[in-house]
Parts: C-alpha cells; structure tokens; sequence
C-alpha cells in the first residue's frame, strides 16, 4: 500500500479498533445504546427534536426580525457580501440583521451535529443544543448582544460554520476521507471570511480535536492530516489574507487582543499546559469512551482561560465568552448524558431492593426534570429577553469596513494579485488529489 493511500484511507487495523471501539462503548453504557450513523442520516424523532429547537430559537429572536441593523462593522466581507446579493430583497441594513440572526438560530442545529459525531449520543447532543438556547446568562442573550448590538456581527455569525468544519475535521482525522479535508478546508476558508477572530477561534478548536485523537491511536497520522488541512486552509485564504494583510492582522485591535490574552496566560501556561497534557494521557489515552468528556473539558478551560486573560466584562474583550457558552452547553450535556447512564445501568442500585426495582424510572425522572427545568427557563425568561428585541434603530446603508478589513484596502494590486494566484493553485490542487484519489479507491 503506498504511503498516499496510506494517508487518506485508514488501514485494516484501524477499521479493527474502530469495532473493538464499538464494542467496548456498548459494554460500558448498556447494550440499549443508540446507534448513530457517521452519515448525514436523521431519524424521524431527531427531525421531529431539531425543528423544536429551531422553532424555539426562532420563537425568542423573533423580535429582532425586520428591523435595521445599527451595529455595522465587519473585519471580514462574508455577511456584507450576502447582504448585498440580497439587497434586491430588501434593503442593505435590513439584510444584514436577516443574516446574522439565520447564522444565530442554526448554530444549536451545528452543535447537534457536532455533538452526535463525536459522542455518538443523541441524548448528549439534543441536552447541549437546549442549553444553548436558553434565554438567560452567557447563552442566546450574550450571543445576540455582541452579535447585533456591539460589532461583533462576524464572529456571532461564525460559530455556525465553525462547528460544522469540527464535523467533517473529526471525519477526515478518524476515516482519512479526502472528502471530508475538501469539506474542513472550504469551510475554515469561510469562516476566515466571516471574522479572523472566528479564525484563531476554530484553530483551537482543531487543534483540541486533534489532541484528543492523538491520545486514541495513530498520533503522527492524524496530526499530518491536520497540518493538511490547514496548508489547503491557508492556500485558499491566501487570496483575502496575504502575508502583507497578515502582518496588519497582528497589529490591529484584534491582533492586539490576543496578544493581550495570551500574556495575561502565559505565567500560569508554564505549569498549566504539561499538566493538562499529562492528565490527559493518563487518563484518557486509548480510552475513546472518555473522548467526548476530555474534549469538553479541554475546550471549555481553555475557552475560560481566555475570556479571564481578556476580561469577562460584557465589552469587546468579552468575545472569547461566546465561545465559551458553546464548549459550556458541551460539557453540560455529556455530564447529563453520563448521569443518566449512571441511574440506568448501574450495579450499585442492585445492592438496595428498593432503588433496583425502579432503577430505569429513576433514569427517566432524573431526564424529565431537567426538561422541565430548561422548559421553566425558557418560558420564564423568554417573555424579557423577546421584549429586548422591541428597540428600533437607525439602521446604515453601506458597509462599514473596520478594522483588518480597513487596512487591507492599503495593501498593495501586486500582493493582492500573488494572493490569489496561491489561492486558485490551491484550488487546482485540491480538485486534482480528489480525482485521483477517487481513481485509487
């Protein structure tokens, strides 16, 4: 076998894990437990479950619909660009709140996909996407307030997309199908075109997803693929983000941002991240059971860490707390998930007569109280957090090009040109390995 089939598609050994994998995960949680298919492939009661929540999300941002968008700036063309192509809809200021709020009510759906991928647990992915929604807190309320009302349109817009290029990054990590590093790479090229910060924040992410991976099987496999996959990002992005409008990146507002956060961490970096990576071997190497718990842990410290290095006051430096919300809603659902799992199979309960006799109503009872809860939440809190979308505005007529995107109208045609150059080259390439990796399968 050579070495570039190798790469993109897994060896029989792997597909031999993958079952052991299997096996050991049903032993652990039940032989009961759901199976999920690793396609696209929704049942009728997951359709039926993400209609309610895009009926819900829609139900709470309602109030926010037709009216003008105040809070116009955006580092990066993807949300002006659609609500220019829309423009003969309706008007310019009206598209681009119309945009924002659609990327704000498909981020759960993004989250349920992501979730059930990896956790292979419906249970887990329906409990996070509820969470999310919620109307109070750093969930819906703080997404919608930096996202529409405080400029930060573009990174609120770009959490959607990242989650679905976390989908297919896991895809490509564990199957080695060059579709899916296709899929990573365009979309991580879109969301570099919705917000740079969106950028740094979804390099995180894969960087976390591909840690977690290592810590199962084929380390030094799985991180070439990364690397693939962000050569192909940087090589399609190159015609926006040349290396001269990169180093304007750097010292801008955002650039200056980041730096700040990661001086205000590195003191603590020094101990914190060997140790964090030793626990991680330690306790969840070869254990793809625990991948889902290590991989919300791990995202939601470090989410954490950064809003803390940035400052958590709701303002510009709050932005990491958006991405928090999401790895929080994470972590909650798989908790949920192993508590549940907890009352439904575990021996303990055989040792008292009592809880053993109704041991799976336990597990039922504890699952529909949390419903309620979050069901109390959201029509309790809902009615205020919908009055908040009452404010009107004087909404804007044209793009208002901030930050990076300001300084990149600077640069020079010769620059520009040599960006996108790389990027139809790479282009090139990546349709020219499909066909002939299609060819070899």
């Amino acid at each position: 076998m050579s070495s570039a089939r190798f790469f993109i598609k897994q060896p029989k050994k792997a597909d031999t894990l993958a079952e052991k994998t299997e096996k050991r995960t049903k032993k652990l949680l039940g032989q009961r437990l759901t199976h999920v298919s690793p396609h696209w492939l929704v049942s009728t009661g997951e359709i039926l479950g993400l209609l309610i929540i895009l009926a819900i999300n829609f139900f709470l941002l309602l109030p926010f619909f037709g009216q003008e968008h105040q809070a116009n700036g955006f580092s990066a063309p993807f949300i002006p660009l659609l609500a220019k192509l829309t423009s003969f809809v309706m008007p310019y200021a009206h598209g681009v709140r119309f945009w924002l709020l659609i990327c704000l009510m498909f981020l759960p759906i993004s989250l349920y996909f992501f979730i059930r991928e990896i956790s292979r647990r419906r249970l887990a992915a329906f409990a996070a996407t509820l969470i999310i929604s919620l109307p109070v807190g750093v969930f819906l309320p703080l997404r919608t307030r930096l996202g529409l009302f405080m400029d930060d349109g573009g990174q609120a817009a770009s959490l959607t997309i990242i989650l679905f290029s976390c989908l297919f990054l896991l895809r490509f990590l564990k199957g080695g199908n060059f579709k899916m590093a296709a899929a990573t790479s365009l979309t991580m090229s879109l969301v570099a075109l919705t917000s740079p910060l969106g950028s740094f924040i979804l390099v995180c992410c894969a960087l976390a997803i591909t840690f977690s991976e290592m810590l199962l099987n084929q380390g030094r496999l799985k991180l070439l693929r990364l690397l693939t996959v962000l050569v192909f990002t940087a090589g399609l992005s190159t015609f926006w983000y040349h290396p001269s409008f990169v180093l304007a990146i750097i010292n801008s507002e955002q650039g200056r941002l980041l730096i700040k956060a990661f001086a205000n961490l590195l003191p603590i970096s020094f101990f914190l991240v060997p140790l964090l990576g030793a626990l991680g071997f330690l306790l969840f190497e070869n254990k793809p059971q625990l991948q889902p718990l290590f991989l919300a842990l791990l995202l939601s410290t470090g989410f954490g860490l950064l809003a803390l290095g940035t400052g958590v006051q709701l303002s510009s430096a709050s932005r990491f707390l958006i991405i928090f919300s999401v790895s929080l809603s994470f972590l909650s659902g798989i908790i949920l998930t192993y508590v549940f799992d907890f009352f439904k199979t575990s021996t303990q309960f055989k040792k008292i007569k009592l809880l053993n006799r109704f041991q799976q109503q336990l597990s039922y009872i504890s699952l529909g109280l949390f419903l309620g809860l979050i069901i109390l939440i959201i029509t309790g809190s809902g009615r205020s957090f919908r009055a908040s979308g009452d404010m009107r505005v004087l909404g804007l007529e044209t793009i208002k090009r901030t930050g990076v995107w300001e300084m990149r109208a600077k640069s020079g045609r010769t620059v520009s040109l040599v960006g996108s150059a790389i990027s139809l080259f790479t282009a090139g390439l990546i349709v020219y390995l499909g066909k002939k990796v299609n060819k070899k399968t």
